[in-house]
């Protein structure tokens, strides 16, 4: 915690912390406020959906199927399930959409990651049967 004499030595007046502070807790509050349809979890993979590439057209193709846009949605990247536990604490979502190999988790719905299916076709029935049960929750 910085103190007042602090604040002085460094020639900083106090009222212009306290609004540094107050603008900060602010944001954080509109950033945890912020509620999605649908968040969107992949293992990391080199065919990230998170950057530009095949992976990437076919999940926007996908959720456009559903009715969803990029602006309902929220694509993070994860190392594990534990990973995704701490990281499932900074969203608020409907729904979550596992890519790749996940244990189940209470409303969340697993699926193949998308480079999955760009390589092996006949895993696109199998995705489309979750993709319906996303848009009906």
């Amino acid at each position: 915690m910085i103190t007042q004499d602090s604040l002085e030595i460094l020639g900083i007046p106090s009222w212009l912390y306290s609004n540094a502070q107050e603008i900060e807790k602010e944001n954080e509050v509109e950033q945890q406020q912020k509620e999605y349809s649908l968040l969107i979890v992949e293992k990391e993979n080199k065919n990230s959906f998170l950057v530009e590439g095949e992976s990437r057209k076919l999940l926007l193709k996908m959720l456009t199927a559903i009715h969803l846009n990029e602006n309902e949605v929220e694509c993070i990247s994860v190392v594990n399930e534990d990973d995704f536990k701490k990281q499932q604490e900074n969203f608020i979502a409907k729904n979550y959409l596992l890519m790749g190999d996940f244990q189940p988790i209470d409303n969340t719905f697993i699926t193949n990651h998308p480079s999955e299916v760009l390589q092996n076709p006949e895993f696109k029935r199998d995705v489309w049967e979750v993709l319906k049960k996303i848009k009906n929750a």
